[in-house]
């Protein structure tokens, strides 16, 4: 509903003489007041005059209505975020915060990256994620642009710019985000565009350029390499004759060691 403004009564008006136009920007209602009180006043009020109160009014209504609605759709957005956004628990450090998360914890043990963590404020790098919040705890860095994801331990140490979390759920998180935040973040497959890997028997996708070249190079142009290995002793008993079967029978033993492997991971640890 639109705001009502106040509106002068007739005894008001009149203990004014002969008020000029810019007076008359006082009221609310130009087009039925001011007509009336020019006949009860009869004053030199000319019509272009009144049209020129008119339509002052009405572009001064159409500002106050914009920004209204502009204020109140930059308050809607920003709740938005906050609700998406995790907030941190306070007085707690990034450390403590991580190791008091216990699902959040499991996912971390279970993945091993390759390659530090490079601190964004200093040239140091680590290899752990642990004690890349140390660092930070250590220099008071604090971020304000959050993971949305839950299991994400950016979601706790969070990237220092909007861009940076907006390339890290590119990256990292594309598929997992509902659609309202991929739209929200402009994630779209033009923007950020998937990189699947060329080899036959490998079904790995990637969103970054670097990650896809070093996977080719390490992977599989290196004969050595444990993917290789394992792909000669499952094509030796392999027992499928059609290039179709074949991959599919090679894809699934893949998988199929792959789980063995973590299984394995999970059982060694204390």
């Amino acid at each position: 509903m639109l705001r009502k403004p106040w509106v002068p009564t007739m005894s008001e008006f009149l203990m004014h003489q002969q008020p000029s136009w810019q007076e008359l920007l006082k009221f609310s209602d130009p087009t039925g007041q001011l007509k009336q009180l020019q006949e009860l006043l009869e004053g030199p009020y000319k019509r272009d005059e009144l049209e020129l109160v008119e339509a002052q009014f009405e572009f001064a209504s159409v500002l106050d209505d914009d920004k209204f609605f502009t204020l109140q759709r930059e308050e809607e957005e920003e709740e938005e975020e906050k609700q998406r956004a995790p907030l941190p628990t306070p007085g707690l450090s990034l450390v403590e915060q991580l190791q008091m998360d216990k699902p959040l914890m499991e996912v971390i043990a279970n993945k091993h990256k390759r390659g530090y963590h490079r601190c964004t404020h200093c040239p140091k790098t680590f290899s752990s994620v642990f004690e890349y919040a140390a660092h930070m705890d250590a220099f008071g860095i604090k971020r304000e642009f959050k993971c949305p994801v839950a299991l994400c331990p950016w979601k706790v140490l969070g990237l220092p710019r909007r861009p940076d979390l907006r390339r890290h759920c590119a990256i990292q998180h594309k598929h997992e985000l509902p659609d309202d935040l991929k739209e929200y973040l402009n994630l779209s497959d033009e923007t950020y565009p998937a990189l699947q890997c060329p080899h036959q028997y490998c079904d790995k996708v990637f969103h970054r350029r670097d990650a896809y070249n070093r996977h080719i190079s390490i992977v599989h142009e290196k004969l050595g390499s444990r993917f290789n290995k394992r792909l000669l002793q499952i094509l030796a008993h392999c027992p499928c004759e059609k290039e179709a079967e074949r991959r599919k029978y090679v894809l699934a033993k893949m998988r199929t060691r792959k789980v063995n492997c973590n299984n394995n991971n999970r059982a060694q640890q204390p």
